[in-house]
């Protein structure tokens, strides 16, 4: 018994495993999984290299070096590539959305100073971590006047008032105490 007597059960169980696999992932295909179309495609042309091989071998044709399946792999892999690249490419696209809403979520637009919720977040972070703090401090602050400004002289003014006094905390926080 030689190798070669082996191939076409060894390929006839790699068939039934890739009709199995394209089967299933085409049911999922059609409830509505639509990104599993070059996956598809991919696995197609492997399956029929595949049977292809199995079709030459069943007949006693015997290809030196297997160039269908060669060719069938070789276009698989490019496919399945190309799919892996564009997933992380949506990943990493996700990833910055999901950034950029929780920068707008957690940052005041107009001053760039965390919100009510950012705080609101961090006191339930150090709740939870139940980390022994002796002392937390929080520092509430009032532009006075700022009603009569935005009334007298406009909400851009008002605007510009609120910019300045954030840009003030900032520097003074960024100074060595």
């Amino acid at each position: 018994m030689q190798y070669t007597d082996l191939l076409i059960y060894a390929g006839g169980a790699l068939v039934l495993f890739l009709l199995a696999f394209f089967i299933a992932s085409c049911i999922d295909y059609s409830r509505g999984n639509k990104a599993l179309g070059s996956f598809l495609l991919a696995i197609f042309i492997l399956l029929a290299s595949v049977i292809s091989e199995e079709l030459l071998l069943f007949l006693g044709i015997i290809l030196r070096n297997a160039v269908i399946f060669h060719i069938g792999m070789s276009l698989s892999g490019i496919i399945l590539f190309w799919h892996s690249a564009q997933i992380i490419k949506e990943g990493n696209l996700n990833k910055f959305k999901e950034k950029m809403l929780l920068d707008m979520a957690f940052t005041d637009s107009l001053t760039g100073l965390k919100n009510r919720s950012a705080y609101e977040k961090r006191i339930q972070g150090i709740i939870d971590t139940k980390k022994d703090i002796e002392v937390i401090g929080v520092l509430l602050m009032d532009v006075n006047n700022l009603k009569k400004i935005n009334d007298s002289f406009g909400h851009s003014e008002g605007d510009r008032v609120l910019k300045h006094f954030s840009k003030e905390i900032e520097e003074d926080d960024a100074q060595p105490s």
